[in-house]
C-alpha cells in the first residue's frame, strides 16, 4: 500500500480518501461535461452545413435591380456551371428588362448575355418552340441555333416570365442546357 502511495499522484490519494459520493460526483460531472462536447459538436456541424452552402453562392444580383423587377426574377442559387462567372457591371433593369452577362473567368471565349422580362401576353409558348427542348428546367425550356449561336428560351410555371439566353462561340451545348436548368426564381 505505502508503495502504491508513493507512485499516485496528489488527484488519485484525493480519490482513494474521498468519499464515495465525491467520486460519483465527478463521473456525473465528466459524463455531462462528454454529453455538452457531443451537443455542441453537433450544433457546430449543422451550422457548417447550413452557412457553408450559403458561402457557395455565386454573386448575387444587386437588390435594387431585383426590386425594380415587375416580374418574377430567375438566377443560379449555386456557382455556374462551365467555370462561368457574372459581369456583375453588366447587370441593369431598363424599361422593363433585365440584363446579365456571364463569362468565362479570363473573359476571352465565351459570352452568354441573358434577358428577363414580363411574358407578353400576345406571345404564346408555341411561338417560341426552339429546336431541342431542354429537360429538368422550371418549366418550359428549348434552345435554337442560328449558325455558331445558341439561344434558350424559357417561360416561368406561373406565365409570368421570359428568360432568353444568347451565346456565340465558346460554349458546350450541354453547359449552355445547364445554364437553364439551374435559373431558379429568387
Amino acid at each position: 500500500m505505502v508503495e502504491r502511495q508513493m507512485k499516485a499522484t496528489p488527484e488519485e490519494l484525493a480519490d482513494e480518501h474521498a468519499p464515495a459520493g465525491r467520486s460519483r460526483s465527478r463521473k456525473r460531472l465528466i459524463i455531462s461535461l462528454f454529453f455538452c462536447v457531443v451537443v455542441f459538436g453537433c450544433l457546430g456541424l449543422v451550422a457548417v452545413k447550413v452557412f457553408g452552402e450559403k458561402s457557395k453562392l455565386g454573386p448575387s444580383l444587386p437588390a435594387s435591380v431585383v426590386q425594380q423587377a415587375a416580374f418574377p426574377i430567375f438566377y443560379y442559387p449555386h456557382d455556374l456551371p462551365g467555370n462561368l462567372r457574372l459581369v456583375t457591371e453588366s447587370v441593369q433593369y431598363d424599361n422593363g428588362y433585365l440584363f446579365f452577362q456571364l463569362t468565362d473567368p479570363d473573359n476571352t471565349q465565351t459570352t452568354v448575355t441573358v434577358t428577363e422580362q414580363r411574358l407578353p401576353s400576345s406571345l404564346s409558348t408555341s411561338i417560341i418552340q426552339g429546336k431541342e427542348k431542354v429537360e429538368g428546367t422550371e418549366n418550359n425550356a428549348t434552345i435554337s441555333f442560328d449558325g455558331s449561336r445558341m439561344i434558350g428560351y424559357m417561360i416561368s410555371k406561373d406565365k409570368k416570365t421570359l428568360v432568353v439566353m444568347n451565346a456565340a462561340n465558346g460554349i458546350e451545348l450541354d453547359t449552355f442546357k445547364d445554364l437553364l436548368r439551374l435559373l431558379k426564381p429568387i
